[in-house]
């Protein structure tokens, strides 16, 4: 997560840049957004507060060629899956949390995953981990990257979760990932739980909230596909 290419920008209050940087280190392009600090999520009203350095500099001659986020990272410890996300934001906290995968983002539904940057990917154990809601569309992305010559999976984990609780629409892993693993909502459990040791049984069995064991566990079964339902995908 500290190797993560990511700036600011003044075009507006806190505006975070997502650099694009390939594998030989070149710098593609870097995305520009503005976050709410209360939610966490991307600012879109009264517009969608979304910008790219190579609009802003209006550099003579260029032409944008996109590659993932984070896509950089891929030499690094080669011996760990590619774990694929849509947005930046879902890599940065995916690989705080997650560190058994090298992770990257498409850039959005389609975006970065695309044929012309399938390459990147050849020969590579890949895991795509879509939006809620998304799975139909990544999981069609999964065949033509078979393909391909990518050892591909697809997590149902998001598309099982909304069975059983009510998700917002946009619901992302970093959702999960914030509301159960975060050390604030750790720090009132152990509150709770010390208080009343019979809670920490009771938040264990229904997964409210995981302790650190219960947090081991989670990312134990990232790797394994028992937690996150990790489809094969069949030509």
């Amino acid at each position: 997560m500290r190797n993560t290419k990511i700036g600011t920008s003044k075009i507006w209050d806190g505006a975070t840049i997502f650099w694009q940087v390939d594998s030989n280190g070149n710098i593609r392009t870097g995305k520009i957004m503005q976050y709410s600090p209360r939610t966490g999520k991307r600012i879109k009203h009264p517009f969608n507060h979304i910008s790219w350095v190579h609009l802003r500099i209006k550099h003579e001659d260029f032409k944008l060629k996109q590659c993932f986020f984070g896509e950089h990272l891929l030499n690094e410890d080669t011996s760990k899956p590619i774990g694929i996300v849509e947005s930046e934001k879902n890599a940065v906290i995916a690989a705080h949390f997650l560190k058994d995968y090298r992770w990257i983002a498409s850039g959005g539904k389609y975006k970065s995953l695309n044929t012309s940057n399938f390459k990147i990917l050849s020969d590579q154990k890949v895991v795509l981990f879509p939006d809620l809601g998304a799975f139909k569309t990544w999981h069609r992305k999964a065949k033509l990257m078979k393909r391909y010559g990518i050892d591909i999976r697809i997590s149902e984990f998001l598309e099982g979760l909304s069975k059983t609780e009510k998700l917002p629409a946009s619901y992302e892993i970093a959702d999960y990932l914030i509301e159960k693993l975060t050390p604030e909502t750790r720090c009132i459990t152990e509150q709770m739980t010390t208080q009343n040791p019979a809670l920490k049984l009771l938040i264990k069995k229904f997964e409210l909230v995981p302790d650190d064991s219960l947090k081991e566990e989670i990312t134990l079964n990232f790797s394994q596909r028992k937690q996150l339902k990790l489809q094969a995908i069949k030509r």
